[in-house]
């Protein structure tokens, strides 16, 4: 069986660290080709009638790359980012005999705005389509109905991403927030300010993020940019992540928390529990500001309730190694 993935991501450039991301399963997967549509030319530089199609998707990388991984000798093609690469392998005049696998990531009301009014017609045609979480897996067999659609969950390298050994936790006197996409930055904000007169002295709130600048509040470091080194030394070195969500299907940054051993505090979302099937972290309710202040300074007063989540945080992680996940994809080409 001979296998070829496509995928607009180079590892570590532009979305994801060198360790995180989807991407990563390719390490895991012995893909005979693999198809970066960063090195294709772009939609728009296309012939015709190709470029028409970036009227149709703006999300739609590269026509070359797709045609390209369609036309090559392997037995299947997997679109690991399907709202990125995912078109002319959904029509049959395309994909001829391979085996199209495609896994989507974005929440149902993101993936119809993406993919448009067109996508049902398209995606029908997908051999097996993969989904990240419980609502996305709801959403497509409803709208479907069809069998051949698997919720597997995804990875996380829990070599890279792992405890700090020989420390304690005594010598940690912040808390961690990291990323950007659906984040609800405001409620932390806000809960830090309720927080600070029940927080140990000194304590303090770094948010990894660009979408923040300095936020004039004395308990809160803001980082725009740091290199992958020092992010995974603050994962390490935290007393825990907290992670304020909009809306999420996976989430890399819950996932690298985990595998490092950190309790996490996060919004009570059925996607969310999917991941950490109530292990390792406390919850709260959305946009609850004083909720999400009460179970910050839980965490920061027990070093004993800590260690306990840490420890089922880890063993959770592991259970999603990038590893585990690639014999279940294995498992769908075959």
């Amino acid at each position: 069986m001979n296998v070829s993935i496509i995928t607009p991501f180079l590892k570590g450039v532009p979305y994801h660290s060198a360790y995180s991301g989807y991407e990563r399963i390719i390490d895991f997967i012995n893909a005979d080709n693999v198809y970066h549509t960063i090195k294709f030319k772009k939609l728009g530089k296309s012939s015709y009638p190709f470029r028409c199609l970036r009227f149709i998707s703006w999300f739609y990388t590269s026509v070359d790359a797709e045609k390209t991984a369609l036309l090559d000798d392997s037995d299947v093609l997997h679109h690991i980012y399907g709202e990125d690469t995912f078109l002319l392998s959904g029509f049959r005049r395309f994909k001829k005999d391979k085996k199209i696998v495609v896994t989507f990531h974005q929440p149902p009301e993101r993936f119809i705005e993406i993919m448009q009014f067109y996508w049902k017609r398209i995606v029908k045609n997908a051999d097996h389509i993969i989904v990240l979480s419980p609502g996305q897996y709801d959403f497509f067999r409803k709208e479907l109905g069809r069998e051949d659609i698997s919720l597997i969950p995804h990875g996380v390298d829990t070599d890279y991403f792992s405890p700090k050994t020989n420390e304690t936790d005594s010598t940690y006197s912040f808390c961690l927030a990291v990323g950007n996409h659906q984040r609800d930055y405001n409620t932390l904000i806000e809960a830090m300010k309720i927080a600070a007169p029940g927080l140990p002295a000194g304590f303090k709130l770094i948010i990894v993020s660009n979408q923040l600048k300095d936020v004039n509040q004395e308990n809160i470091i803001i980082k725009n940019s740091v290199p992958d080194s020092e992010l995974l030394n603050l994962y390490q070195t935290a007393s825990f992540l907290v992670l304020p969500l909009k809306k999420a299907t996976a989430n890399n940054v819950l996932l690298e928390g985990m595998a490092c051993g950190l309790p996490i505090v996060t919004n009570r979302m059925r996607n969310i529990i999917y991941y950490t099937e109530n292990q390792g972290c406390l919850y709260y309710s959305s946009r609850d500001i004083n909720g999400l202040a009460n179970q910050i300074i839980r965490l920061a007063e027990s070093k004993g309730l800590r260690e306990k989540l840490g420890k089922e945080a880890r063993r959770r992680a592991e259970a999603l190694s990038w590893e585990n996940i690639a014999e279940k994809i294995l498992e769908i080409y075959r």
